[in-house]
């Protein structure tokens, strides 16, 4: 117990998994406390000092946990690798430019929607994440809701099927609420709303390559797209809880932490129940917001993991830092969005689902497909 309360300290229970399959022993623990402590120095430019090779365990593990926090202010990107077999987890440090996490301009798919949402309104003085904002609140505040609801809908494909696009992956996801609203606490108890939430008050817009939607048969790929809904439909909902402290949480109410680093996982489907059913075997996850921005602020409280973009492949090559940087910069899209949403729920206190789509039906009728109308437009183009 000495042991897991020193990995807390460092991270939160996901420091953990990174001693899956090894000998928990005290040197083995300390040499590990060590080297994350000489890591996060080096990325944060500060000289090591002799003194602080007798630093007592737990201060020092807490300095790490201290120094993690302030690593993601930096130009660095803290990642986590998977592997599926052994479930060992490794966290990694990546430089980032700014021009990695950052797109320079929408890609062609929300380039496409933007423009004709914006009616050819100009945007060139804009990043592309103040496009994405400023589409979001003009459809917002001009549209009648069923109209804007709809549109929200394509706004939420359309970024995932980038992604997927661009990574050349099988399909991919993002999940998060369909009230945003409902997050709002009451006079006392901040957290009344996050609690109260059902699993059916997620969702998941799940959305295949065009490679893919052809080559699967339309029962296999209804499964492998509702299944993946439903399975984040659930994750969403016992992530909302771990952004509250564990005496705000009522007892019987099971959750865990919310994900908070990206990552990429190989072999999952040797583990993962979901993932073998589906025969997911590579995958990379992006929680939003990223650690490097401020949390998703709602209500006054501030939220991580709550929406995300992931992408999964069935089949070789495994994805590689590109592919993570591309779902990184999607999330920063997808970041913008939900954000802007929030300003408008809590500014005219909309208290109306935003997102009703995306259920059973969605999936068994394959609505989907009129999001891949504008690939199959963008490579006529071209």
């Amino acid at each position: 117990m000495a042991a897991v309360h020193v990995l807390f300290r460092t991270g939160r229970s996901v420091r953990l998994e990174e001693f899956n399959g090894q000998h928990l022993s005290a040197s083995r623990l300390r040499q590990w406390v060590w080297r994350k402590y000489c890591a996060y120095q080096a990325a944060l430019g500060q000289k090591m000092q002799a003194s602080w090779l007798s630093l007592p365990l737990y201060e020092l593990a807490e300095r790490v946990g201290q120094l993690a926090t302030e690593v993601d202010t930096t130009d660095w990107v803290r990642i986590r690798r998977l592997n599926g077999l052994t479930m060992f987890k490794a966290e990694h440090l990546l430089p980032r430019g700014r021009s990695e996490v950052i797109p320079h301009e929408l890609p062609p798919l929300l380039h496409v929607f933007v423009t004709r949402l914006l009616q050819d309104e100009p945007t060139n003085s804009y990043t592309p994440e103040e496009v994405v904002a400023h589409a979001t609140c003009y459809l917002l505040e001009k549209y009648p809701l069923e109209q804007a609801t709809e549109l929200l809908t394509q706004f939420i494909e359309r970024i995932v099927l980038s992604a997927v696009l661009e990574a050349d992956a099988d399909y991919g996801m993002s999940s998060s609420i369909r009230n945003p609203w409902r997050l709002q606490g009451l006079p006392g108890e901040r957290a009344a709303g996050a609690l109260s939430l059902a699993k059916h008050e997620f969702f998941c817009c799940v959305m295949p390559h065009p490679h893919f939607a052809q080559a699967v048969q339309k029962d296999m790929i209804f499964e492998a797209l509702y299944s993946s809904a439903m399975r984040m439909e659930f994750n969403r909902w016992h992530f909302i809880a771990g952004n509250f402290p564990r005496e705000e949480v009522p007892l019987k109410r099971h959750y865990y932490f919310p994900p908070l680093m990206p990552d990429i996982t190989e072999w999952s489907d040797l583990r993962h129940s979901g993932h073998t059913a589906a025969g997911v075997r590579y995958t990379i996850r992006v929680p939003g917001p990223s650690l490097w921005t401020p949390p998703f602020l709602s209500f006054g409280h501030g939220y991580r993991g709550c929406y995300d973009i992931r992408l999964v492949r069935s089949q070789k090559p495994a994805f590689s830092n590109r592919e993570l940087w591309i779902a990184i910069r999607h999330g920063a899209l997808m970041s913008a969005f939900w954000r802007t949403i929030q300003e408008f729920v809590a500014r005219t206190n909309h208290a109306v689902p935003l997102f009703t789509s995306f259920t059973r039906q969605y999936y068994l009728e394959e609505q989907w497909r009129n999001c891949l109308k504008d690939v199959a437009l963008i490579a006529k183009c071209k």
